[in-house]
């Protein structure tokens, strides 16, 4: 069926704006999860601190098993949706053409979410890297221990006396830091600081140094 003599498919014209619902589906896919990540974590700001966290491959300690699979989820979502809202732009024209992307974000956003629901699963399995309350017990592999003012500054360093990856500082509250370029302090985004404190897990990204 055609709408002129000029051959022009109905199939291409979307008065209902169907078209949109596969990516309305994914924005909900996502508000979703983050919204029961809010009521695992007991409150927006914890919650938020957490998916920032996870985002950064981090499962703060003390935190329930749920809540962590929970935000790893929702950012594993967020990735997928804004991955496929990408792709769908940089292919698309106009409106109709993104819309017709839709289901390729659904997909996306879902898988997105079930890879950070499993990634969220196996760190709550398998993390058992921890700031230990005293420096004593931290023991990176491969780093030098190097103590500065009387102690009260340690860092654990490449051999001869390279980047510092980890810190640990006793102004104020003792606390640590990671350096992964050696200068610039990784954000801890739960408390908006560089400070990691006892308890808080170490980051994904650096198990090499415990394994």
């Amino acid at each position: 069926m055609v709408t002129s003599d000029y051959i022009t498919p109905v199939m291409y014209i979307d008065p209902s704006g169907e078209a949109w619902w596969h990516w309305a589906a994914a924005v909900g896919v996502v508000a979703i999860l983050a919204g029961l990540t809010i009521i695992s974590c007991g409150g927006f700001a914890a919650a938020y601190g957490t998916i920032m966290l996870a985002g950064n491959g981090i499962a703060l300690a003390g935190l329930s098993k749920t809540a962590v699979v929970l935000a790893f989820a929702t950012v594993g979502s967020a990735l997928g949706l804004t991955g496929s809202a990408m792709y769908a732009g940089s292919m698309s024209s106009n409106s109709d053409e993104f819309a017709d992307y839709g289901l390729i974000g659904l997909i996306s956003t879902s898988v997105g979410g079930a890879l950070g629901a499993y990634t969220g699963y196996i760190i709550t399995q398998n993390n058992k890297y921890y700031f230990p309350n005293s420096p004593d017990d931290f023991n990176p592999k491969n780093l030098d221990r190097y103590d500065y003012n009387n102690g009260n500054v340690i860092k654990w360093q490449e051999p001869g006396g390279g980047k510092a990856v980890f810190e640990y500082n006793t102004h104020d509250t003792p606390h640590y830091h990671i350096t992964p370029d050696g200068v610039n302090r990784m954000i801890n985004p739960f408390t908006n600081d560089t400070h990691m404190y006892q308890g808080d897990s170490i980051p994904f990204d650096f198990w090499q140094y415990f394994k």
